[in-house]
């Protein structure tokens, strides 16, 4: 994730991650869902106003179609 432009890992030690995104989080939650059928939690409200999303993945699987994913959307940005 530390590689894709327009996304900054926040450190954590939980087992999902939190990004903060340079494009409106809102719809790229809605994107992921209806394009790629990945449910991301965005997290706007409960960071006052800031495009976070909270990932959480299950497998190797599904890490890859993530990424693959949002390396695609945020090039189209």
């Amino acid at each position: 994730l530390t590689g894709i432009k327009g996304v900054r890992v926040i450190p954590s030690q939980a087992n999902y991650v939190m990004v903060e995104m340079n494009c409106d989080a809102k719809e790229l939650t809605k994107v992921l869902l209806t394009k790629y059928n990945l449910l991301i939690k965005e997290l706007i409200e409960k960071t006052g106003g800031k495009n976070y999303l909270r990932l959480a993945i299950r497998n190797s699987e599904d890490n890859d179609r993530l990424i693959v994913a949002l390396r695609h959307e945020l090039h189209s940005i």
